[in-house]
C-alpha cells in the first residue's frame, strides 16, 4: 500500500507507489517502508494529482467520456473556496 504523496526532488520517482506500467515494484517512501524520501510539504509545487485529491477529498468530482469537468455542489464549493482563499 502507498501514500502516493510526492517524493523529493532529484529521485527517479514522483511520488509514493509509482511504478512502471507494473514493469517494477512501486516506489515507496520511508513512511510506506521504502527508501525514497518524501518532499518538503512546505516548499514543493502541488502537483496534478496532488489537485485532484484536493477537489475529490472535498467533495468534487470528474465527469466526462472525453473532456474532464470537475463537478462540486454549491453547498460544498463555497466553503472549499473560503478555504482556498484563507491560505
Amino acid at each position: 500500500m502507498s501514500c502516493r504523496k510526492a517524493l523529493a526532488p532529484g529521485q527517479y520517482w514522483s511520488f509514493c507507489g509509482e511504478t512502471d506500467m507494473g514493469q517494477t515494484l512501486p516506489a515507496l517512501c520511508t513512511d510506506c517502508g521504502g527508501s525514497f524520501k518524501l518532499a518538503d510539504p512546505q516548499t514543493r509545487e502541488l502537483t496534478d494529482d496532488d489537485l485532484r485529491w484536493l477537489w475529490r477529498n472535498s467533495g468534487g468530482s470528474f465527469h466526462g467520456p472525453i473532456t474532464e469537468t470537475g463537478t462540486m455542489p454549491e453547498s460544498l464549493l463555497l466553503p472549499f473556496l473560503r478555504r482556498l482563499m484563507k491560505q
